[in-house]
């Protein structure tokens, strides 16, 4: 393998401390595999669409493989996690274009007795529903009365 490879498998795959994960979702390191590390690289992500983790999901959505869907839908109908069912649903939206997701993630992001940081969470992925409705959630989050939030909206918002 490459060191692409090498790089996916340490910062992505195994990527399990703060300093590992504290710049977010590393989509260069996929982009930089080579086709037959891409396939190779789904084929262990899919086995890790389990709840535990949300860059397996949030790579589905990156590579468009559409055939992770199935257990995307599955993983949403049993995951209790706020935050995984909202980048859950949202990779199954960039995959499929199925506009009721944006209703799962909202659940999330405008719900005040979830823990803010699912809410932030939820907040950057209802930013990529590039909806109307989208739009008028993320502008009624401005107001917040917590600060990170309607910072957050903002961001997302555009």
């Amino acid at each position: 393998m490459s060191s692409s490879w090498t790089l996916f498998e340490t910062y992505f795959l195994k990527a399990a401390s703060w300093p590992q994960r504290k710049d977010g979702f590393p989509s260069d390191l996929l982009d930089a595999l080579s086709p037959g590390e891409k396939k190779e690289a789904v084929r262990q992500l899919i086995e890790k669409l389990d709840g535990s983790d949300d860059w397996p999901i949030r790579a589905m959505a990156h590579l468009g493989v559409s055939e992770s869907v199935p257990r995307l839908r599955a993983l949403l109908q049993k995951e209790t996690m706020p935050s995984i069912r909202a980048v859950a649903a949202t990779a199954i939206y960039e995959l499929t274009k199925d506009g009721t997701m944006e209703d799962i993630v909202w659940s999330v992001a405008g719900a005040k007795d979830k823990e803010w940081i699912d809410r932030l969470d939820a907040i950057h992925c209802l930013g990529r529903f590039k909806s109307a409705s989208a739009a008028d959630r993320l502008c009624s989050l401005l107001d917040d009365s917590d600060f990170l939030v309607s910072y957050n909206a903002k961001l997302a918002g555009g």
